[in-house]
């Protein structure tokens, strides 16, 4: 059995890392133009130094994320076949759109949950900072540790809908009956592998 090589771990690394960096430099004159534009309102000149920064840095991290993870998956598509153009992962789908609507929505998020909640909070702390800003008797100072506690308790409503999720995910399991070929993805790729190499040395 043969583990992936040195190269294909560096190749991988670079791959990402630079489509990474491409995220973050969309992400960032995205949030600089969300900044220009928020200039010519009245309300900019009540932005402080966390507002402006979050404005940018907000967009820039989330372009980041996601380039990179888009990136992450369409090379294990094209170096090891993996993902969605697999024949298993293929059936699976076809399998998961003839789900009801109410199974269907409830798998997505289920899938998708984690990145539901970092920009669901994204969107929570970019909301009150919004808000707060448009006090104009608060001082700075206060608007920041305000912004700050609607920021932590929107967080702890997150966490516990996620919790409830997953209790109820529990409770009412999506049946899918295909094979989940992303499951065991690692030990198949060594097999592929494995294969390869016995069918170069014949």
């Amino acid at each position: 059995m043969k583990l992936v090589t040195k190269e294909q771990t560096n190749d991988f690394y670079n791959d990402i890392l630079k489509h990474g960096f491409v995220g973050l430099g969309i992400g960032t004159v995205v949030g600089f133009g969300l900044l220009y534009a928020a200039r010519k309102r009245p309300v900019y000149r009540t932005y402080g130094g966390f507002a402006k920064a979050f404005t940018v840095l907000a967009p820039a991290s989330i372009g980041m994320v996601f380039s990179a993870e888009q990136r992450s998956f369409a090379y294990d598509r094209e170096a090891y076949k993996f993902g969605d153009l697999h024949p298993d992962e293929i059936a699976r789908q076809k399998e998961i759109q003839a789900l009801p609507t109410s199974q269907r929505i409830l798998y997505y998020v289920s899938q998708n949950k984690y990145k539901m909640i970092v920009g669901a909070w994204a969107a929570s702390v970019g909301g009150s900072l919004w808000l707060i800003n448009r006090d104009k008797i608060m001082t700075q100072p206060q608007k920041v540790v305000q912004a700050r506690m609607y920021a932590q308790a929107l967080t702890v409503v997150l966490l516990l809908g996620t919790l409830g999720l997953t209790m109820y995910e529990e409770k009412h399991p999506v049946q899918i009956k295909s094979y989940d070929y992303q499951k065991d993805a690692w030990k198949r790729m060594l097999e592929d592998e494995e294969a390869r190499l016995n069918a170069a040395k014949n």
